[in-house]
């Protein structure tokens, strides 16, 4: 009954993840352009966004 209702949920989910990847992934190659250095952009992308310190 509510399998429509399912179907777009699994799609919004979806295109959401592929949002955050698609950032995360900009952000991470713009920080490596920047210092040089691929954890330390991973690290700075985590503190930046999240504000999680790895």
């Amino acid at each position: 009954m509510y399998s429509f209702l399912k179907e777009d949920l699994k799609t919004i989910i979806k295109i959401f993840l592929i949002i955050i990847v698609t950032h995360a992934l900009f952000f991470m190659a713009y920080s490596y352009c920047m210092s040089g250095d691929a954890f330390l952009a991973l690290r700075n992308f985590y503190e930046i966004m999240y504000n999680v310190k790895l």
